[in-house]
């Protein structure tokens, strides 16, 4: 019945539904698409393209799978938004909310491989010739009762050696960018605590374990490194403590 449907609408809008012939090396392609705005018309937006499963009051909704096919060399997905003169369009992955229990998860899975390397996952703000380019947030979500969520950057393990980790500001001609460490604040009650910063390498079972280096870079004038403690407005400032670990 559902298949029965699409095909009537389909051959309804038979202009915007096509299919076009087979080439040498590739098979019958699909399109689907809604009208276009020409410049002479009223009209002030295109038409909407909407793929969704049907709902359930009682039971689960069902599963919308967009998939390229099979073969030695699979396809790509690409879910891409339109040029603009203005602002353009924005890409929303949302999870679905929920009442009473957990809300949905948004994943970014790269491939898997045999033999080979895995996909890698890449996020970028976009570039900008003239101003600034775009921001790359990584944010978990608050909380009004409880505590907020966690965000977790971490490499995958190995047999040989455990991935790294790299947090690196962007290069300029003028001034590199500035790489900022910083713990949450605390906004509550007198003996409330503000957020920790643990440096912490790590540990070995039967070798040593890892090292923690803090330097400045060489140049005509090498950087400053400077360590300190905070001020206090009403008591003892913290204290600085540097020791090395004992052994038995």
């Amino acid at each position: 019945l559902i298949l029965i449907t699409v095909i009537g609408s389909l051959q309804a809008h038979t202009d915007r539904f096509q299919t076009h012939e087979p080439s040498n090396d590739r098979t019958r392609r699909v399109s689907v698409s809604t009208a276009d705005v020409d410049v002479s018309s009223t009209k002030t937006e295109s038409g909407s393209v909407t793929i969704s499963s049907g709902s359930a009051n009682n039971s689960q909704s069902g599963n919308v799978i967009v998939q390229s096919g099979d073969a030695f060399q699979s396809g790509d997905v690409e879910i891409k938004i339109g040029q603009s003169a203005g602002t353009s369009g924005r890409l929303a992955l949302t999870g679905g909310s929920s009442v009473s229990s957990a809300g949905g998860q948004s994943q970014l899975h790269a491939g898997s491989s045999e033999l080979g390397n895995g996909g890698s996952v890449v996020v970028d703000g976009g570039s900008s010739h003239v101003q600034q380019g775009g921001d790359a947030l990584f944010g978990s979500g608050s909380s009004q009762t409880d505590s907020g969520g966690d965000t977790i950057v971490k490499s995958g393990s190995g047999m040989s050696s455990g991935g790294s980790v790299v947090i690196e500001s962007g290069s300029s001609e003028t001034k590199g960018g500035t790489l900022n460490l910083l713990a949450g604040n605390s906004v509550g009650e007198r003996n409330s605590l503000g957020g920790s910063v643990l440096l912490q390498s790590g540990s070995s079972g039967e070798g040593l374990s890892g090292s923690i280096a803090i330097e400045s870079t060489s140049g005509v004038q090498s950087g400053l490194i400077s360590i300190g403690t905070g001020m206090s407005t009403s008591g003892t400032s913290g204290s600085m403590t540097i020791s090395t670990g004992s052994s038995s």
